[in-house]
């Protein structure tokens, strides 16, 4: 008969009691610390100074999207959605910002795929309840989507 070893006993970190930081890669790491080190750097002070003065500093937000912490770009979006693009099947697609429509442009020329553009080749409006496409043939009137959100 053989002896259980002796198991150390781990233990707990109150910093990380559920041992998230060894569920973090490197990259995510990295991500962690810019982020501590410009909020507690740059963004604490301004926050207290703003909360006595009871003001907002929209700098603070043009700091957070330049260090990537407000969310993907709206290239990196564009960019995302044009991946469905498969070449030879048209694919219709809804008006974009200039920076979003370049990527599109771009991805349609690579995948070989058409693209028919909302606000280049057919327009569409919502007219008394009713949902209007126009285009150089005439108009086609639709009822509503009866799906939530703006269509």
């Amino acid at each position: 008969m053989t002896a259980n070893p002796v198991r150390e006993k781990p233990q707990f970190d109150w910093r990380d009691p559920l041992l998230f930081e060894d569920e973090l890669s490197e990259e995510e790491r990295m991500i962690r610390d810019s982020a501590r080190a410009y909020a507690q750097g740059k963004l604490a002070p301004r926050i207290k100074l703003a909360f006595r003065e009871e003001k907002f500093d929209a700098a603070v937000l043009r700091e957070m999207g330049a260090l990537g912490f407000l969310g993907s770009t709206l290239a990196k979006r564009a960019y995302d959605k044009a991946g469905v693009l498969r070449g030879g099947a048209p694919a219709i697609i809804s008006e974009q910002e200039d920076e979003g429509q370049a990527v599109i442009d771009r991805e349609e020329l690579k995948a070989g795929a058409p693209c028919i553009l909302a606000g280049r080749y057919f327009f569409v409006r919502v007219e008394n309840g009713r949902l209007i496409c126009e285009d150089h043939d005439g108009l086609l009137d639709l009822p509503l989507p009866r799906l939530a959100g703006r269509h």
